[in-house]
């Protein structure tokens, strides 16, 4: 009978801690990139369809305008930090380093440009503005994306400074690229030496590539940009999940992101340079779309 009860006890103790460790695998597999996107496409479907679910807003606040910028920011953002992460690594800055100026001055220029096509930049208010409620401790590259979006306020501050006046305002690279440079350095998030991996002619060439079509899809840029497959199967996902946004707020947005950064943590399949270069482009995204939401910009 002792037996009896012993043998009973052990299957109980297996059968429990079977069932703890289905619920921890069943966690983890919910918590990945694909599965976060997964769920947020599907509410913002629901949204779209005029089912408002709990915590979502009803109606599109984020508009195809401001995505349309932000894509671009994102696009030379993702261009720089890949081509800033190869010619770091060949000149001895550092992939890494490399990778963070291509990133910082290649999204600052593309939305600027974006911004700017057309019609005179919107006036940005004279003082930086509070990103804090979108801000991320977990993602270290968080920074990154906060100073990106506190330069572009800048520089519309006074954007006639760093705009050529030709029946509209038309973007000046050159001034562009030199106060990205003398701003990012101010705040030690560069230093000078690094644009040996990202010079003025690394982003008028990154500039001109996006600029060849009007296309933003990030698979028909992959290839340009020298992105791998790794990073090209994360972003697809986060690049999807940012263009359906039309049908929600700028917080549902933010919350996904962040959900979806803290994921990109965790990942072990992905290498530093990888992971930094996916990190970089969800904070610029996620302080992107608030900071051109702002009533500023509408």
């Amino acid at each position: 009978m002792k037996k009896l009860f012993a043998t009973f006890l052990i299957l109980t103790v297996v059968i429990t801690a079977c069932k703890k460790e289905g619920t921890g695998d069943s966690k983890k597999l919910d918590k990945s990139v694909q599965a976060i996107s997964a769920a947020y496409l599907k509410k913002i479907s629901e949204n779209k369809n005029g089912v408002q679910p709990e915590g979502f807003a009803l109606l599109p606040i984020i508009s195809s305008k401001v995505l349309r910028v932000v894509s671009a920011d994102l696009m030379g953002a993702l261009g720089g930090a890949s081509s800033g992460a190869t010619l770091g690594d060949a000149t001895g800055v550092g992939a890494i380093a490399g990778a963070i100026i291509g990133a910082v001055i290649g999204g600052v220029n593309g939305s600027i440009k974006e911004a700017g096509k057309g019609t005179p930049p919107p006036a940005a208010p004279p003082t930086e503005p509070d990103y804090s409620p979108s801000s991320n401790s977990n993602n270290p590259y968080d920074a990154i994306g906060a100073g990106h979006y506190t330069c572009i306020n800048k520089m519309l501050v006074d954007f006639q400074g760093y705009y050529a006046s030709q029946g509209y305002f038309r973007y000046e690279l050159g001034k562009c690229y030199n106060y990205c440079v003398t701003y990012f350095a101010s705040r030690y998030l560069i230093r000078q030496s690094d644009t040996a991996a990202f010079t003025l002619g690394s982003c008028d060439t990154l500039m001109t590539i996006i600029d060849a079509t009007s296309s933003m899809d990030l698979n028909t840029r992959a290839a340009e940009f020298g992105v791998s497959s790794n990073v090209l199967s994360v972003l697809s996902t986060y690049f999807d999940c940012l263009e359906a946004s039309l049908y929600g707020s700028v917080q549902d947005f933010v919350d996904y992101s962040v959900d979806a950064e803290d994921a990109v943590n965790a990942m072990t399949s992905l290498t530093s340079i990888e992971k930094e270069q996916v990190l970089i482009v969800m904070a610029t995204a996620r302080y992107g779309v608030q900071f051109w939401c702002s009533d500023f910009f509408q």
